[in-house]
């Protein structure tokens, strides 16, 4: 059933009872089972705005998508699942399980010290175990947020042409050409820009007062080949042609309450932090390079960083032109993975958000 904000207190309440409940939860092998006061509406359609925002910008802004009703509800799920002890440390790509290699320098250049590139925490909300093809865990609301978004992208360009529309042209030979070297001639090439619905990841991150992320991009710099591929996987059955096309987030602010009201209190940016900080999409050719990889020799010598998806991509901190998107709840973000560098500022209290990776055929 649907619980209406008037009535946001219960969810208060649930959540307070769950987090005196802590050590009996961290002993359960699974989280508890969702409440039926989990019941959410599906989402609402997005806004025309949002195709021509990725399409001239890469990166769309669609602030209130989600209602207070609805991102309580998530919050809700997301904090059960923390004081259960099903949360774990963010890694690197994919599953989170892989360690982070790069890390970032400390802010005094004459020290020695270094931090973690990355400082949260992640649920995984893709079921493994389903054996009906892709299906998320949690609330229902997560699977219509995924086929909403992905329902919106398919068909859409995965990389960023920029002010130039006339390199439409050059990014559908870019995507050829990955298609050539990725599928083989005797797979079907169409030119089309389809996306692997079962493919799509989704998350809840937790970032905890002092939490960050540095700068990086949301795909690896350099696509491996099948050998590699093939070697790691330790078969040949079919080759991925597929990665990461568009990125998406779902904030549900923090759960601070106002002493005065009881209410969970709005983001402050200019003392909460925690913003996103979008940099103005790579080139083409950057982005060509970052799929194929950079030709022969330049390619050793301009890779750099590579675990965290910048290779090939100089530090984009020493820019002037960004654009900071504060973590309000309820505010949704879509961007183009392959285009767009971000970080995550530091955040001074705690910052909560669905996120998501929608995969793009390489055709």
């Amino acid at each position: 059933m649907k619980i209406q904000h008037s009535n946001s207190i219960v969810i208060s309440t649930i959540l307070a009872i769950s987090t005196k409940q802590t050590s009996s939860f961290s002993t359960i092998a699974a989280p508890p089972p969702l409440p039926s006061v989990l019941d959410i509406p599906p989402p609402p359609g997005l806004p025309s705005s949002v195709a021509i925002d990725l399409a001239n910008d890469g990166v769309a802004v669609v602030p209130n998508y989600a209602c207070s009703d609805t991102v309580n509800l998530l919050r809700f799920d997301a904090l059960r699942l923390k004081h259960a002890g099903a949360i774990h440390a963010a890694g690197t790509t994919g599953d989170g399980t892989n360690p982070r290699k790069r890390t970032r320098s400390n802010s005094d250049s004459n020290s020695n010290n270094s931090s973690p590139l990355r400082k949260c925490n992640h649920f995984w909300l893709v079921d493994r175990h389903s054996e009906s093809g892709r299906s998320y865990l949690g609330p229902s609301y997560i699977s219509d947020l995924v086929s909403t978004i992905e329902d919106e992208v398919e068909g859409t360009s995965p990389l960023s042409h920029g002010d130039d529309r006339s390199d439409y042209e050059l990014s559908h030979r870019i995507l050829t050409k990955v298609a050539d070297e990725y599928c083989g001639d005797d797979d079907e090439k169409d030119g089309e820009h389809v996306i692997h619905r079962k493919e799509t990841e989704a998350a809840y991150l937790y970032y905890d007062k002092g939490g960050y992320y540095d700068w990086h991009f949301d795909t690896p710099s350099l696509r491996k080949s099948k050998e590699e591929e093939q070697r790691r996987d330790g078969n040949n059955n079919n080759e991925e042609n597929h990665r990461r096309a568009f990125s998406f987030l779902l904030y549900l602010g923090g759960h601070e309450a106002d002493p005065n009201s009881g209410e969970v209190r709005p983001w402050d940016a200019s003392k909460d932090g925690g913003e996103l900080r979008v940099f103005p999409s790579i080139s083409l050719d950057e982005q060509h390079r970052r799929i194929v990889g950079a030709p022969n020799k330049k390619r050793e010598a301009n890779v750099r960083n590579e675990d965290s998806g910048s290779g090939l991509v100089g530090d984009p901190t020493d820019q002037e032109d960004f654009l900071d998107i504060v973590p309000e709840e309820g505010t949704l973000v879509i961007f183009k993975s392959e285009a767009i560098c971000h970080q995550v500022l530091a955040t001074n209290r705690e910052r909560l958000v669905v996120v998501g990776w929608i995969h793009g055929d390489l055709k």
